[in-house]
């Protein structure tokens, strides 16, 4: 983990429980290992929140991450409030797709887009507002949902009837 960035535009001056938190640092870490699991069931229900499930560029393995998105017309956004350095942005940007659970739907997608706008023109005024004023969010992942696949999703897991 690279902990020399602080004092440049990827640290984000907050403190939680005593510690700097950099947008790409080690508060990212104990978040995904310890909160990532009690989000997870909770996440795909919940309006503007979601499951994205993709595969590792080097292992291999399979992830469900818990993000922020947002559906406008055909598209799908992600407002990346730790930055397109983290490891989920990274694996879709490489593999070119991904599967999202949201509020009891799983959507394959495709065609990832990483798109600087300082705006976030196409959030939400509420999400345009914190992701942009609070959390200095500079950066959104764009993808649009593929045509339905037979007897598997854009990962090549296989689904079994009822899921």
């Amino acid at each position: 983990m690279n902990f020399d960035r602080v004092g440049t535009v990827n640290y984000l001056p907050i403190c939680a429980v005593g510690w700097c938190v950099s947008r790409t640092g080690c508060f990212c870490v104990r978040e995904s290992r310890y909160v990532d699991p009690i989000l997870l069931p909770i996440v795909a229900k919940l309006p503007s929140f979601g499951i994205v499930t993709h595969r590792g560029r080097e292992s291999g393995r399979i992830y469900r991450t818990p993000v922020n998105v947002f559906r406008r017309g055909d598209a799908y956004l992600f407002f990346l409030t730790y930055g397109s350095d983290v490891e989920w942005v990274k694996n879709v940007l490489a593999s070119g797709s991904c599967t999202l659970e949201i509020r009891g739907q799983t959507v394959d997608l495709h065609e990832p887009r990483l798109i600087t706008d300082p705006e976030l023109r196409p959030a939400p005024a509420i999400a345009r507002f914190i992701e942009r004023r609070i959390a200095g969010v500079t950066q959104y992942l764009r993808m649009r949902e593929r045509a339905a696949l037979v007897g598997g999703d854009a990962l090549g897991l296989q689904h079994r009837e009822g899921e």
